[in-house]
């Protein structure tokens, strides 16, 4: 190979990494370019684990005891309104057989209710029946007692537990309270009887201490 081949091949060379040299350098400056036009910030690339600042309570099963205060008391609030949503219930079935027992069986009443119904409905609040002012009374109070787990401070919450969901009962009814069927207020009495009795024992306990 004479001498200018070799310059050729010496010059075509350098030419060529010249311009892999510029097209690199262009590379950056187009992707800036791109950029600039969009708006969009693009951020360096981070490789590995970065540790966030923030934690909560969930995260780290720590709670404060404010926290702990807050779930307790939303409990107690939820457990309260389902044993309201229990009384108006069971004290508007009563009534309403207290109403159905007190019909008359004539030919209005007849498109609704037949004698049988009349009878079922009379003996289920007679005495040993099962909304009778005992049995409607004593799963009342058996209901208080479960949720007072024998902290005698829940007493009162329960005790106006019960009486607003006499009130909702007799909503129901479109009514006062002193418009109920007489076996509601028979009712009423006895659970509040129930009541002073049951708070009153831990007052006879606490002076036997």
């Amino acid at each position: 190979m004479d001498t200018t081949q070799i310059s050729s091949i010496s010059s075509a060379g350098t030419m060529q990494i010249g311009t892999a040299a510029k097209a690199e350098s262009a590379q950056p400056a187009a992707a800036a370019a791109a950029q600039s036009e969009s708006g969009a910030v693009t951020q360096p690339r981070q490789d590995g684990y970065v540790k966030s600042n923030e934690t909560n309570a969930e995260d780290t099963g720590i709670y404060s005891k404010e926290t702990i205060s807050q779930a307790i008391e939303s409990a107690e609030e939820r457990r309260a309104q389902t044993f309201v949503n229990m009384l108006q219930k069971m004290l508007g079935r009563q009534g309403e057989n207290a109403v159905i027992s007190e019909m008359e069986l004539n030919e209005a009443i007849r498109q609704n209710f037949t004698q049988e119904d009349l009878d079922a409905a009379t003996a289920s609040i007679s005495e040993g029946g099962e909304y009778s002012v005992d049995a409607v009374a004593t799963r009342i109070m058996d209901f208080a007692m479960a949720l007072a787990g024998g902290d005698p401070t829940k007493i009162d919450l329960l005790r106006e537990s019960v009486q607003k969901g006499f009130g909702l009962a007799a909503e129901t009814f479109g009514r006062d309270l002193e418009d109920m069927p007489e076996i509601t207020h028979q009712t009423y009495d006895e659970i509040m009887k129930r009541f002073d009795e049951w708070e009153q024992s831990y007052q006879t306990d606490s002076a036997e201490e």
